[in-house]
């Protein structure tokens, strides 16, 4: 019994994933507006009964999408903290982790889909990433709602306006600028409450 329930949930998930790629290889091009559960369902030859399996509708999927890159970066900046690395190191590779993703800035960027990318990121980070949280040290991003979307709107706003001019901007450069516009605002909160 067991063996069969892993297994139809290892089934579910390749499913949903394959759901969420063809969406977005869909998105590398033709607009959001222009690709419908219809089409994916024709492409995945699946019905649409079996696309309501797993999500309600497109900007559900879109948004799963959005989760699977930030937890890949959350994992990414667990990696380099667990080892100890410096803020320095740790904050290039968050930076460097949304350089290499081109392709979805794009999509996020030419599709106006920085409100839902804005909503999901303070979704992920409240209701699942505590692995951030507990880098971050910093409970008012817990606690505080007006603290939080602060902190994802400047995080958001640093990483596309770094995409908008095509990256040009070296990375040791960026990471000063994240450092005095995000990171630092962030460790003065946790010493006034310390």
């Amino acid at each position: 019994m067991a063996l069969s329930k892993t297994t139809g949930s290892v089934t579910s998930y390749r499913r949903r994933k394959q759901i969420e790629d063809c969406l977005f290889q869909n998105l590398l091009q033709r607009p959001y507006t222009s690709v419908s559960v219809s089409d994916l369902c024709h492409q995945l030859e699946i019905s649409r009964k079996s696309f309501y399996n797993y999500f309600p509708d497109k900007d559900s999927c879109f948004r799963a999408i959005i989760s699977r890159k930030l937890r890949q970066c959350s994992l990414a900046i667990a990696a380099s903290s667990r080892d100890g690395a410096d803020p320095d190191t740790v904050i290039a590779v968050f930076l460097t982790f949304w350089m290499e993703e081109r392709s979805f800035l794009d999509i996020i960027v030419h599709n106006d889909l920085l409100t839902m990318y804005f909503e999901q990121c303070v979704h992920f980070i409240r209701e699942e990433d505590k692995i951030l949280l507990d880098y971050l040290n910093t409970p008012q991003l817990e606690t505080d709602e007006y603290v939080l979307a602060c902190f994802v709107n400047i995080n958001i706003t640093i990483i596309v306006l770094w995409y908008k001019s095509g990256f040009e901007i070296p990375l040791e450069d960026m990471v000063c600028k994240y450092k005095r516009m995000a990171y630092a605002p962030l460790l003065s909160l946790s010493c006034k409450e310390k």
